[in-house]
């Protein structure tokens, strides 16, 4: 399939390529923030970005805090959810990450939706 060819198929879907890459980099940034003790550069080189601070802007960007808050953030409320549990592994299922294709939202793993900007023509 050519270049062309896939846009206009993701146009049609009401997607669009870098809307399809920045949710399976966001999924997977959270992912590694959460279940890995990788450092945040580690993870940034890992998700294709220049370096840790393009990496930091673009996560700050969708999820409104810092790739560093955010795991600190989970980690704290993931250790009060297993002590109230029986189950130590009952709170570590994640929810896929779904992109509103006509919308500018997005539900992270933790239920939270965050805004995602359009980029390109529509």
């Amino acid at each position: 399939m050519s270049p062309r060819s896939l846009q206009r198929h993701l146009a049609w879907m009401g997607a669009s390529y870098s809307d399809m890459v920045a949710e399976v980099r966001l999924d997977t940034a959270c992912h590694l923030l959460l279940e890995s003790n990788k450092r945040i550069s580690e993870i940034a080189l890992r998700l294709g970005y220049a370096g840790t601070s393009s990496f930091s802007r673009a996560f700050m960007r969708l999820t409104k805090m810092p790739p560093v808050i955010y795991r600190r953030k989970r980690t704290v409320q993931g250790n009060d959810r297993s002590r109230l549990r029986k189950e130590p592994d009952a709170g570590n299922q994640r929810k896929p990450l779904l992109l509103a294709r006509n919308g500018k939202t997005s539900s992270l793993p933790s239920g939270n939706t965050v805004a995602i900007p359009r980029q390109g023509k529509k």
